[in-house]
């Protein structure tokens, strides 16, 4: 299944944003990545939680790591647009100071 879901799919641009400052970048993309995290955390939360093939340890571990690797890798290559607005708000805040 995610094979079928090739990871150039998750977001239509790259997130371009302040050239002139990466550590800036970098924040904001993290900050998506946080918050594309936490959408799908609440998303695939189980409509039933006492199901018999839901829960665990294992699975709570596996999904924490899936759901952390699906929203940095999101957020570097775009994601929503977060990143590059936060950024773009930053420097225009700079500029205007």
């Amino acid at each position: 299944m995610i094979e079928a879901l090739p990871a150039a799919d998750l977001a239509t641009t790259a997130a371009s944003g302040s050239d002139r400052d990466p550590a800036l970048r970098e924040a904001a993309e993290a900050f998506e990545g946080y918050l594309v995290g936490a959408l799908l955390r609440f998303g695939a939360r189980p409509l039933d939680p006492d199901a018999p093939l839901v829960g665990g340890p294992a699975q709570r571990m596996y999904r924490e790591l899936f759901f952390d690797e699906i929203s940095k890798l999101a957020a570097v290559r775009g994601g929503f647009g977060i990143a590059r607005l936060v950024s773009e708000a930053a420097t225009q805040r700079e500029a205007g100071s």
